[in-house]
């Protein structure tokens, strides 16, 4: 080839990569005032350039962490303007901080501006006059966070341009800002998940740039870097506090009252700029001086995108009805929350116009945003300080927004649950009070219905009206019902095939998750005597719990851990990884005088005669720092009737081997919440297993096999854990998995998908109503009468049932649910009721809330077990004048029935349609199926649900930890 043509070629080459990097970028803002952001400036002596702390121009390419941090150092060490604050560190062991900017005079004085601001946050603290004079005198705050989601990555790269702006720029304007305003940068939320992403893009990059947005080197790899390390989406998990990047942050912005918060993502690639306001629907304590404000922050922004001619839109698709993400959270605070949404890019894509879009570019539009922000917060700090000082006043008034309503928890043996809720509440800014003694109050329960109940001594009070109390009401309220105008456009785009205009779920509640005993009431308790729990306190021992007893006991013959604590199961898992043998009571008993729950859990030193010196060190080992009843029993003899400790009440358990199948193909976050689970509540050492190891592995390692939602389980799957399965094994299938083994001609389970259930509908329909008639005091009074009359012959008490539309065929039926399925829950609570004898139940409510989100809708009925079904029989209420049913009958809901006289609870928090109660009420939420010498157990929805289904998560601690000795059986060889 000529020298001349290689040197064209090259040339060209080096032309198109220059376009792809643009590395010659020039500046994008330059006009009216504004900083020219990207371009070099008077800057102050000593302060280097930020090309030179990254070792690359800004914005040729995304920094890793380690460079970010590496920039937050130098900051920090050279800059007067500057404080640098540790906050927590990542599951990776990466170091959180964020980085506060202002005046050398304002850093001198930050807590004397956070005391101020603490004032003006607390109307109990400031008299009105005072406090607008205090706020319209201290600098305004505010929290800039970006990149919550590790591959949504220009929001960092951003940060680190605004931040190098206003650290080390002479100009006027700045200096005026830094003294007006605190300006706290968390420059990179999800540290593990950057770093994952960017090492995917990095190993799948070539020599050639690529510019198709589909491709890997765009997208990255299975799973992204969206998720933290457990795979969990941090934007969700505000209110929810589980993950340790969540609980650092929410710690550090606990300790400022910012008045403004921005939140920066990305979103796809060819979507335009999205900004603030949002549209319908708004969560019901929505502050009002956010909105407010919202108006005037998206004007300005939209000037500054129009001097540049750049496209961008507000509202569409961005609700304000979850309170769980980034903005919504600081804006429950007080703060103007704002979100920004870039489309995302890795360093330069073609999109579907065309045009390429450069990474630079897309750095360039969210530097833009954020500094059209601080500039409208800067230019009106006053007005909005004062607005600011007055909403927080008008929230703590009698009459307010808050007012009028209280919630009570009443305290159980489940301490490790009421302890997790005090400190969530108390992490969200919550005040809890203590009843000091007992008291009667009018009180309403989750399934809506009013009584009158004794409160006793110790019951936990959260009451709305208080400083933080639009967070607290938020997110502890049973139920927030949408607006009838949201609700009409979207049934209208359901109808019509378009999908949920709703951007996340619709219904939330803390206490319903958490399974708690609480009911709300319609008070702000004025006279009732509280007093304030502090925060440190252990929640059981603060509300008056019993003391946990470890009775000194001469020659035990076993120990005991209560079993109607959550955490007796993790502690049963630690004892058999160490090799003690255990026993399972699946029957509350009484020894010694003292009461068991079912469910608790025996170390007996017959079991253990090899180590039963150790068993006294052990038992304490797995229990130490846990406020867990442990007792040390001297007789196994059980008075009257009540089990003994040689009988069959009590099973041997087996040591768990897990494995999580699913990696690399299921759902990611419901895999992540599975795995973090498995790994943090319950303490099991797990494999994780991609779907194809379920045919390509050796499974007899393991006795549970958990499949995750998301994945495949083909002819050939199925076959191989069928074989598994009858050897002893525990299959647990959750969600999107238990949809994929029970469709139509699954050999694994009797259990069948509503769609395909077709003839054998009137069969599931007739067990569920035979199961209820027994139920039925009335109905089990005729047949007990009619038995003991012995000579006289008399129809089943069973009473005829009507199939109607249940007779559908098959066909029929599959159309109907096809129609049916655009109406599914999008994250609704639901009722379920529970088998109170059935091992998978031990250490749940009668009434247990279910999250369900567009979950199969699965039928059992024997060999198959349900111990979970969703819906609460409660008596119908009678309409006026209207004459009185005759119980003994049924009438159709759906495909099922329920009793004449009855009705049936199923929706506790949520949007729920007629369509879709109609397919999930009376449905198996948990079932459980032998297979030879094994168990099936499905779960029709994701009982860990994003790590705060605390009630429905002990369901899957049971099965994974129980199961391999309640359910299925090994073989001992002699």
């Amino acid at each position: 080839m000529p020298s001349e043509l290689r040197i064209r070629i090259r040339d060209v080459v080096a032309g198109i990569i220059s376009v792809c990097t643009l590395t010659s970028f020039t500046p994008v803002i330059a006009s009216e005032g504004a900083p020219e952001i990207f371009a070099p400036a008077a800057r102050v002596d000593g302060i280097a350039a930020l090309d030179a702390l990254l070792g690359f121009p800004s914005g040729e390419r995304s920094a890793t962490y380690g460079e970010i941090s590496r920039c937050l150092d130098a900051w920090a060490a050279t800059s007067d303007r500057v404080r640098l604050v540790e906050h927590g560190q990542t599951w990776e062991g990466r170091t959180m901080r964020h980085l506060i900017v202002s005046s050398p005079e304002n850093l001198a004085r930050l807590d004397q501006i956070r005391a101020g601001w603490d004032r003006v946050a607390d109307a109990r603290l400031a008299g009105a006059a005072d406090a607008e004079q205090l706020a319209s005198t201290l600098p305004a705050v505010a929290w800039l966070a970006f990149s919550i989601h590790g591959d949504e990555v220009s929001g960092a790269d951003a940060a680190l341009v605004l931040a190098d702006h206003l650290i080390s720029s002479r100009d006027p304007e700045v200096a005026a800002m830094l003294r007006d305003l605190v300006v706290i940068f968390d420059p990179s939320q999800n540290p593990d998940g950057r770093d994952r992403y960017l090492a995917r893009i990095r190993e799948t990059s070539g020599r050639v740039p690529n510019l198709d947005g589909q491709s890997v080197q765009k997208q990255g790899s299975w799973p992204q870097g969206r998720t933290n390390h457990y795979l969990f989406d941090l934007n969700r998990d505000w209110v929810f506090g589980t993950q340790p990047e969540t609980r650092g942050r929410v710690a550090a912005l606990a300790g400022w009252r910012p008045l403004f918060f921005l939140d920066v993502h990305e979103m796809g690639l060819d979507s335009p700029f999205l900004f603030y306001p949002p549209r319908p629907p708004f969560n019901p304590f929505l502050p009002r001086n956010a909105v407010a404000w919202w108006g005037k922050f998206g004007r300005d922004e939209a000037t500054a995108f129009d001097r540049q001619g750049w496209r961008y839109y507000t509202g569409e698709w961005a609700d304000w009805w979850f309170p769980g993400y980034s903005d919504s959270f600081g804006t429950l605070r007080g703060a103007i929350g704002i979100l920004h949404e870039q489309g995302g890019v890795s360093g330069s894509a073609r999109l579907d116009n065309g045009e390429i879009i450069t990474y630079r570019e897309s750095v360039a539009h969210q530097a833009t945003a954020a500094w059209a922000n601080l500039r409208t917060l800067a230019a009106n700090r006053v007005a909005i300080a004062v607005d600011f000082s007055r909403e927080r006043r008008r929230a703590m008034a009698d009459g307010g927004p808050l007012a009028g309503r209280s919630l009570a928890v009443v305290p159980d043996r489940n301490r490790s649950r009421l302890q997790r809720f005090v400190e969530t509440v108390t992490r969200l800014g919550g005040e809890i009070d203590v009843l000091g003694q007992a008291q009667k109050l009018r009180a309403r329960d989750p399934l809506g219905e009013t009584v009158e109940k004794e409160f006793p001594a110790g019951t936990l009070i959260v009451r709305g009206r208080q400083p933080n109390g639009a967070m607290i009401r938020a997110t502890l309220d049973f139920d927030h019902r949408l607006p009838r105008e949201v609700l009409e456009k979207e049934r209208a785009a359901l109808v019509a095939g378009k999908g949920t205009l709703l951007y996340d779920i619709s219904g939330w509640s803390l206490p319903l998750l958490f399974g708690l005993d609480a009911f709300e009431i319609d008070s702000d308790l004025p006279g009732v005597a509280t007093t304030r729990l502090v925060a440190t306190a252990p929640a059981a021992a603060a509300a008056g719990a019993q003391e946990s007893g470890r009775t000194a006991v001469a020659n035990p013959v076993a120990w005991v851990i209560d079993g109607a604590d959550d955490a007796s199961v993790s502690v049963a898992e630690r004892l058999l990884e160490s090799g003690i043998h255990l026993r399972f009571a699946d029957k509350a008993f009484e020894l010694d005088g003292i009461a068991f729950a079912r469910g608790s859990v025996l170390a007996l030193r017959d079991d253990n005669r090899a180590r039963a010196g150790e068993l006294a060190t052990a038992v304490s080992s797995a229990t130490a720092g846990l406020d867990l009843e442990v007792r040390a029993l001297a007789t196994g003899l059980g008075e009257d009737e009540l089990p003994d400790l040689g009988g069959g009440h009590f099973l041997r358990l087996e040591r768990p081997r897990v494995a999580l199948v699913g990696y690399g193909e299921a759902e990611v976050t419901a895999f992540g919440a599975l795995w973090y689970a498995l790994d943090h509540e319950i303490g099991a050492p797990t494999s994780l297993l991609e779907a194809a190891g379920i045919t390509e592995h050796d499974l007899r390692r393991y006795n549970v096999i958990v499949l995750a939602p998301g994945i495949d389980v083909d002819e050939e799957r199925a076959k191989a854990l069928h074989t598994w399965v009858e050897s002893g094994g525990t299959l647990i299938a959750v969600a999107g998995s238990a949809d994929a083994i029970t469709r139509d001609k699954s050999t694994l389970t009797s259990v069948r998908r509503l769609a395909d259930a077709g003839d054998d509908l009137p069969a599931f329909r007739s067990e569920l109503v035979a199961g209820w008639s027994e139920q039925m005091p009335a109905m089990r009074d005729t047949a007990i009468d009619r038995a003991l009359a012995g000579r006289i012959a008399g129809a089943s008490a069973l009473p005829a049932i009507d199939d109607g539309a249940a007779a559908l065929d098959k066909a029929e039926r599959q159309r109907r649910e096809a129609s049916a399925e655009r109406f599914a829950p999008q994250g609704t609570l639901l009722a379920g009721r529970i088998d109170p004898d059935h091992w998978l139940t031990v250490g749940t409510s009668a009434m247990l809330p279910l999250f369900v989100a567009g979950d199969p809708v699965l039928l059992a009925k024997a060999p198959a077990e349900a111990p979970v079904r969703l819906g609460i029989l409660m008596p119908a209420a009678a309409s006026p004048g209207a004459p009185a049913k005759k119980s003994g009958g049924w009438h159709g809901l759906g495909w099922s029935a329920v009793p004449d006289g009855q009705e049936l609870i199923l929706r506790l928090s949520g949007l729920l349609w007629p369509e879709a109660a109609e397919r999930y009420a009376n449905a198996a939420y948990l079932v459980r199926e032998a297979l030879g010498s094994g168990q099936v157990v499905l779960f029709a929805g994701d009982p860990v649900w994003r790590g705060a289904a605390l009630g429905s998560q002990r369901l899957f601690a049971n099965a994974v930890v129980y199961g391999p000795g309640c359910g299925a059986s090994t073989a001992v060889i002699p």
